[in-house]
C-alpha cells in the first residue's frame, strides 16, 4: 500500500511544480495521514499564503463513490482543524482532492460541481486554490477503463432508458422486474440487470428499501444517451405532396391518426411535428412521422404524395426499433406524437434548428417535471 501511495505522492509533487508561485511542497508522513484520515497531506506556501492539501487516493473511483469520498475528506478537514500539530501553523485554506490511476469524465464533473480537486497518474488534473489554478486534460492514460457496459446506442438498452426517463414514470420506485415490465418491446431480465448495475455505478440511481431504486440526475443521463443515440439508423423516406401550409398540416394530422389506429400505435408524429404540439418553438415546412414499414405505402397514398430524392415536405422514418413508439401521446386535436424523451432525442439529430427546438422542449416540459420529482 505504501508503494501505491508513493506513486500518487510523486505525481502530485510533479503537478505542484508546474506553475510559478508555489513553494516546495512538504508531504506529511503516513502516521500523520492515518491520524487525520487521508492518504496524502501536503503543506505548502501558495501565492495567497499557507495552505494544506488533503487527498484520498484509490485504485479505482466510480461516480457512485464520490459522495462518500467527499464526506471522508470533510471529516478529515474537521479533524485537521482540531489537531494541535496544524492548528498553530496558520494555514489559510484546506484543499480537498481525490486521486486514482484514471479519473473518468463523470467523476471529474462531480468533483468540479463540489469544488473538489482531482488528479490521475497520467498527469491529468484540476487543482485550484487561492492564486493557483492548474487544469490539464487530454494526456493519454493507459489505465483508462475500456467500456464494458451495454452501449447506450443499443436499441435494447434504449428501451430500458425510455422507461426510466419517461415523464409518466418519473418518481417511480423500481425493482428490476418492474422495470423489465415497462420495456417495450420486451427485454431480458439479464439486460435490465446489466443496465441497472452500470447506472448505479455511474451515480444515476438512488437505492431505496427492499431492493428498490429510483432515478436521479435525469438530465445528465438523457444528455449522455442523446450523444450516443443513433438517429441515422432509422430508415428515412422523403416524400413530396402538393399540399402545403395548413392544408398539409391538417391532412398529415388526419392520416397519422388513421394510421395510428390501424397499426395499433405504430404511427406517431415525431421530431419537429411532435414538438409543434409539445413545446412549439421552431417553424419549419416539413412534417415528420415514425411509421411501421408495413404502412408506409398506404401513408404516402393517403397524402397524395410520392417518394423523392430531394425537395421533400414530409419525412417518413422507419424506426430501427419499435421502442420509439413507447408511451406515444394523443394531444389536442387528436395529434398522436412521440413521448417528450423520444421527441427530444430525434429533434437533437434532425438538423436545421433541431437542437434549439430540443432545448426548448427540455426547458418547457422536462426540467419542470424533473425539478418536482427527482432527488
Amino acid at each position: 500500500m505504501k508503494r501505491h501511495i508513493n506513486v500518487f505522492e510523486e505525481r502530485l509533487q510533479f503537478l505542484l511544480q508546474i506553475p510559478d508561485g508555489v513553494s516546495k511542497a512538504k508531504f506529511a508522513d503516513q502516521k500523520i495521514c492515518n491520524d487525520i484520515g487521508v492518504d496524502l497531506l501536503v503543506e505548502l506556501n501558495g501565492p495567497s499564503g499557507k495552505l494544506i492539501i488533503l487527498a484520498k487516493c484509490k485504485s479505482r473511483i466510480r461516480p457512485v463513490e464520490v459522495p462518500s469520498l467527499l464526506d471522508q475528506l470533510k471529516k478529515a478537514s474537521a479533524r485537521l482543524i482540531q489537531d494541535s500539530r496544524f492548528s498553530r501553523r496558520g494555514a489559510r485554506s484546506i484543499i480537498k482532492v481525490i486521486a486514482a490511476p484514471w479519473i473518468s469524465p463523470a467523476v471529474a464533473d462531480d468533483c468540479a460541481g463540489q469544488k473538489t480537486g482531482w488528479f490521475d497518474l497520467a498527469g491529468n488534473c484540476l487543482l485550484s486554490f487561492p492564486g493557483f489554478h492548474l487544469e490539464r486534460l487530454g494526456h493519454p492514460n493507459p489505465a483508462a477503463e475500456k467500456p464494458q457496459r451495454p452501449r447506450l446506442s443499443s436499441p435494447h438498452v434504449g428501451r430500458v432508458l425510455r422507461a426510466l426517463l419517461a415523464p409518466d414514470n418519473l418518481g417511480n420506485s423500481w425493482t428490476q422486474r418492474d422495470l423489465q415490465a415497462h420495456c417495450v418491446p420486451g427485454v431480458s431480465l439479464a439486460l435490465v440487470n446489466k443496465v441497472v448495475q452500470q447506472l448505479r455505478e455511474e451515480g444515476f440511481l438512488v437505492d431505496g428499501t427492499t431492493r428498490r431504486f429510483g432515478l436521479k440526475q435525469p438530465e445528465k443521463l438523457l444528455t449522455l444517451w442523446r450523444d450516443q443515440y443513433r438517429f441515422d439508423r432509422h430508415e428515412r423516406r422523403n416524400c413530396f405532396t402538393l399540399l402545403s401550409g395548413n392544408q398539409l398540416k391538417a391532412r398529415f394530422l388526419e392520416v397519422v391518426k388513421k394510421m395510428n389506429s390501424l397499426s395499433g400505435g405504430h404511427a406517431l408524429m415525431c421530431s419537429f411535428s411532435a414538438a409543434d404540439f409539445l413545446a412549439p418553438y421552431v417553424r419549419q415546412s416539413k412534417e415528420w412521422v415514425f411509421l411501421h414499414s408495413k404502412y408506409a405505402d398506404m401513408f404516402i397514398q393517403k397524402l397524395d404524395g410520392k417518394l423523392v430524392s430531394s425537395g421533400e415536405n414530409v419525412v417518413i422514418l422507419i424506426p430501427e426499433d419499435d421502442g420509439v413508439f413507447y408511451l406515444g401521446q394523443e394531444l389536442g386535436a387528436g395529434a398522436n406524437v412521440t413521448n417528450p424523451i423520444q421527441t427530444y432525442l430525434d429533434l437533437w439529430h434532425s438538423g436545421s434548428r433541431g437542437q434549439e427546438a430540443a432545448q426548448a422542449l427540455l426547458d418547457q416540459i422536462l426540467k419542470p417535471i424533473w425539478n418536482k420529482i427527482t432527488p
